[in-house]
């Protein structure tokens, strides 16, 4: 990932990126698996909703890929099943945010927990693809599309796509080496507000600002 999101920004392997796409889906959870879940991760004022609690990775990946932070979102979403409930009271199962970032790029976001498993025209899962004025990157596959070229190209091999993460050494390395990761605590706030962002656009129904959220990073 840190590989390909280079190619991205030094290399402009895409040129000028403009839009992100990106998406964690799934199909619905069971009530079992649903009623097995913590207190506190059911109750969105403590785990901050699906957004803040789980998405917030995703939405970690599009800043870094954006390389800016958003100005604001407008999004829309429920708790579908069993039956729509508005967002706000119990956690959300599926939702859609909007974001503009400072640098005018544009993410399209979405998490549903109702994507069937015979739907293959849409992917289900995670995924992440960059557009710009020269192509498109699937960041998932580490595949290239370039407007210029009927085939795609393949930036990252097959066998290298499951790389376990280093996270806890990464950690420690960081420590005895006296450097910052690659993510620091000024990523994470970013993040974290960011997934607030959406999360306050999508129960006030409008558009909502970086700037009303009365913080500065």
């Amino acid at each position: 990932m840190r590989e390909t999101i280079r190619k991205i920004h030094e290399d402009k392997i895409i040129g000028e990126p403009f839009v992100i796409k990106a998406q964690r889906h799934s199909t619905p959870v069971q009530a079992a698996a649903e009623q097995a879940r913590p207190q506190w991760y059911k109750d969105v004022k403590l785990s901050g909703d699906l957004i803040v609690e789980n998405a917030v990775h995703n939405l970690d990946v599009c800043n870094w890929v954006a390389g800016s932070r958003p100005a604001s979102a407008y999004g829309h979403g429920k708790k579908y099943f069993p039956q729509p409930i508005p967002a706000g009271t119990l956690m959300m199962d599926g939702f859609s945010v909007e974001y503009i970032y400072e640098n005018d790029m544009h993410l399209d976001y979405s998490q549903l927990y109702m994507h069937p498993r015979s739907l293959k025209v849409l992917r289900g899962s995670q995924w992440y693809i960059v557009y710009g004025s020269q192509g498109a990157l699937d960041l998932t596959e580490g595949t290239l599309y370039r407007l210029d070229a009927a085939d795609p190209a393949q930036l990252v091999r097959p066998e290298d796509r499951g790389e376990k993460e280093d996270a806890m050494s990464e950690f420690y390395a960081c420590i005895r080496e006296n450097r910052k990761p690659v993510a620091d605590i000024k990523v994470a706030a970013t993040a974290a507000l960011t997934a607030i962002l959406g999360r306050e656009a999508i129960y006030r129904r409008r558009s909502v600002t970086w700037q009303e959220l009365g913080v500065s990073v």
